[in-house]
């Protein structure tokens, strides 16, 4: 998943039977938060390559962490497991995931899309924005090419009372 250079953010559903067993076990968060092939395929897991941080400014307007309902890709939850290199495995609630769920759904691709500012971004130091300001039709395609996915993971989060693992690796 992703590319070895870099910090790059995965999301995984997890259900409370799920997260019970890694609670119970939590050597197993890591491997179950980013190398199942399976939740991969069927849409439970988004690897949102390095686009994560320019995503987290265009939904708050912030590089860094905020109490917006919309900081779901930059929070700190409840930890599970070891650092595994930029901190460990966060669990984000069914509750957490709802109020972002609900107000992404606020917002349309048009409405991010006047929000994107490669430029505001490189000012507010987020991750890759010097690449993204170089190059601005691919940058556009690149920070929105999860949006679909985000929006029907977070939408099976809210219908299944599920939580979030999110990992940056």
């Amino acid at each position: 998943m992703g590319d070895d250079m870099g910090m790059v953010l995965v999301l995984r559903r997890v259900d409370a039977v799920q997260l019970a067993v890694l609670r119970a076990d939590p050597d197993t968060v890591a491997e179950f938060a980013i190398e199942d092939e399976e939740a991969q395929e069927n849409g439970d897991c988004i690897d949102f390559d390095k686009a994560w941080h320019g995503l987290h400014f265009l939904f708050t307007g912030s590089a860094d962490q905020t109490n917006a309902p919309l900081s779901l890709l930059r929070t700190d939850s409840e930890p599970l497991g070891e650092d595994i290199g930029y901190g460990p495995v966060q669990y984000l609630s069914p509750a957490t995931v709802a109020v972002f769920c609900n107000a992404l759904a606020q917002l349309t691709d048009a409405d991010l899309r006047a929000r994107f500012d490669p430029d505001a971004m490189t000012r507010a130091d987020v991750y890759l924005a010097d690449v993204l300001s170089e190059q601005d039709d691919w940058s556009w395609t690149y920070m929105m090419q999860s949006i679909p996915a985000l929006r029907t993971l977070v939408d099976r989060c809210v219908a299944k009372q599920s939580g979030l693992l999110a990992v940056i690796t």
